[in-house]
């Protein structure tokens, strides 16, 4: 059985450590103790419910062992478990030696999976083109050992299929990846580092945004991996990831804003209209839609100001936008800044009389003019000018 990824994590007096066979690539979790199935599971993934995942390596007395098989790799299990624990496996799992039998993920080309198997290859590293839309496979060759990665696409139209045909979303993503592409291209071409170190140095030096990425990338390189699983990796990772570019300092300021459709922006509400600019932050809980919107901008009205450019809205409306569902005061704030003088507004705003002075100071208060509301209740309408 040869040992890899000997992550020692622990919780307590519980501890495990983590063998992948070098020529099976079998994995097996060795705790530090006797453990029941469900222990086992809340110690790997942090609940009971993956003991179908387990199976004893040894008979369990008291329905106890020491060690488990892991019964299910796919990617989503894998990345699901502590991260310590996530790590030892995919690293046990990379091809990273000439050390015979080869194993690779499925989307290794076999004119490449040739080269390698040839033992030919010169030091250093060599590109061949990847399966569009995705970018090239690096290949770099160390000593003794061999390392491997496909960079992410360059087409930002396949970041739209994960953001729900949010445009701004998918510009996030793609500048996100990109730039994880041209940091790795520096470390392993210009500096001369390995791949596995320059994710490593690309984990230590940068921020949350950078980490959600390495999981995926390494993720790609665990035996038997295909393409459908590498995008399911990307999809279940986008919110997170673009939440975090807009947080991170490194990002902020690259990510272009935007011009909503025609000047018309939509800002939340139902009946979305198909020849504005709809932005919505898809919280089900509102009532308002969460699928099927064109145009989507994800997002909601009180952050809009960091998503649009400033004076690009003509005209911003609203149908049936609950008054509880937004903070007036930053949300008229942003309005100002992304309005053009002059702009009208058009809201329809479900409110209560207690709700109506406060909704009409709001918006004087961030310097709209001739600010006035008809109708009551879910009739509600704001009108005001920029």
């Amino acid at each position: 059985m040869g040992q890899s990824g000997q992550g020692a994590a622990s919780s307590g007096p519980l501890s495990v450590r983590v063998e992948v066979d070098e020529r099976t690539f079998a994995k097996k979790f060795i705790f530090s103790r006797s453990v029941t199935p469900q222990e086992a599971s809340t110690y790997l993934w942090g609940n009971p419910g993956n003991v179908n995942h387990l199976r004893p390596a040894e008979t369990a007395a008291a329905g106890k062992a020491r060690s488990y098989f892991l019964e299910k790799s796919d990617v989503e299990t894998v990345m699901s478990l502590r991260a310590e624990v996530r790590d030892a496996i995919i690293q046990g799992s990379v091809l990273r030696s000439k050390g015979k039998p080869y194993d690779f993920p499925q989307w290794v080309p076999q004119n490449v999976r040739d080269d390698i198997q040839s033992q030919k290859l010169p030091r250093g590293v060599k590109r061949y083109p990847g399966v569009v839309p995705w970018g090239d496979i690096v290949v770099w060759t160390g000593n003794i050992a061999v390392e491997l990665y496909m960079e992410y696409p360059s087409d930002l139209g396949f970041y739209t299929e994960f953001t729900h045909g949010d445009s701004h979303e998918a510009r996030l993503l793609h500048t996100v990846y990109t730039q994880f592409n041209k940091d790795m291209k520096y470390f392993v071409e210009t500096q001369g580092r390995s791949p596995e170190s320059a994710r490593s140095e690309i984990r230590r030096i940068n921020d949350e945004v950078f980490k959600l990425v390495i999981e995926g990338s390494v993720a790609m390189l665990s035996t038997g991996v295909g393409i459908s699983q590498v995008n399911n990796v990307i999809r279940s990772s986008a919110g997170e990831i673009s939440s975090a570019a807009r947080r991170s300092p490194r990002f902020s300021g690259s990510i272009p804003k935007i011009k909503p459709v025609g000047g018309r922006l939509n800002v939340g509400g139902g009946f979305e209209t198909p020849h504005y600019t709809n932005l919505n932050p898809l919280r089900g809980e509102t009532g308002g839609p969460i699928s099927g919107i064109p145009n989507l901008v994800k997002g909601s009205m009180e952050e809009m100001d960091r998503l649009l450019e400033a004076g690009s809205v003509d005209e911003m409306i609203s149908n049936k936008l609950r008054y509880v569902d937004v903070n007036w005061n930053q949300a008229a704030t942003a309005a100002a800044r992304v309005m053009r003088p002059g702009g009208k507004v058009s809201m329809n705003v479900w409110c209560d009389a207690s709700q109506r002075a406060a909704l009409k100071a709001a918006f004087e208060r961030a310097g709209f003019k001739n600010v006035t509301l008809l109708g009551d209740g879910v009739g509600t309408m704001l009108h005001a000018i920029r």
